[in-house]
């Protein structure tokens, strides 16, 4: 059996720093001070996080693929829950509300990270703790905002997923502030066709792979204290909001 100390961690630089305890680190466009509603970013701030975000020529590379053929283990059934920065932020309802359900849950949150990069981090960790029970994706909001073309590697993320007894996808933010997009804000939020899209493919996916997925942006309410100035980041309530859809859909698809 497979000794874990740390059960749920987080990358805070992207692609240089090594996996450290979970903090309430966003990605690099967005800071935070307690619960606080942080500031939207400066030009500057938006400019040094398109100077992090790592291209794909330095991706993780690794051979090993998923099998369905796997041996049953002893003990309370294992859950992998992989993301971006909105893991990262839901890390410690995500620990708490699955181990009530009976799960032994690994929650992994990389800030500012996307499919194509955490496909291949859930590889690599896929062949180091192998053997899971359920496994759960929840990232593309920096996909959208990285202007990263992202049909290739959702259908990605899909073919991993459909190797494991029971997989989830959790689809993303649809509206908005317009600033977030890197245009003056509005006076009210605004929808992204581009994230639209993507929840759409993300769900038609999901059912064609007979995956479990989990509607965000039609589960949550931006009127709700759940969210930040951006309506992507999740307050300790948001957090919360989507740890127990996450425990649910995590519930219903588990034999």
């Amino acid at each position: 059996m497979r000794s874990r100390a740390v059960r749920w961690v987080a990358i805070a630089l992207l692609g240089a720093a090594p996996l450290t305890a979970c903090g309430t680190q966003l990605d690099p466009n967005h800071r935070q001070a307690g619960n606080a509603v942080p500031p939207p970013p400066t030009a500057a701030a938006r400019s040094q996080a398109r100077a992090m975000s790592a291209p794909k020529s330095t991706r993780l590379t690794t051979s090993t693929s998923t099998s369905i053929a796997r041996p049953r283990h002893a003990g309370p059934p294992r859950i992998l829950v992989i993301g971006d920065s909105l893991v990262t932020l839901s890390a410690a309802p995500l620990d708490l509300r699955l181990r009530a359900a009976g799960w032994d849950p690994t929650v992994i949150g990389v800030n500012g990270w996307r499919l194509d990069q955490l496909n291949d981090l859930y590889r690599t960790v896929d062949a180091a703790l192998p053997d899971w029970d359920a496994v759960v994706m929840w990232a593309g909001n920096n996909d959208i905002l990285q202007r990263d073309p992202w049909r290739d590697d959702l259908r990605t993320t899909v073919g991993l997923l459909a190797g494991e007894r029971c997989a989830v996808l959790v689809g993303i933010s649809e509206v908005y502030w317009a600033e977030k997009l890197g245009i003056p804000r509005p006076a009210t939020p605004v929808a992204n066709p581009e994230a639209q899209a993507f929840n759409v493919e993300a769900a038609h996916a999901a059912a064609h792979a007979k995956l479990g997925f989990v509607p965000w942006q039609r589960a949550i309410h931006t009127d709700q204290p759940w969210f930040h100035w951006d309506l992507i980041h999740v307050t300790a309530a948001g957090a919360g909001h989507a740890a127990e859809l996450i425990t649910r859909a995590a519930q219903a698809c588990h034999p």
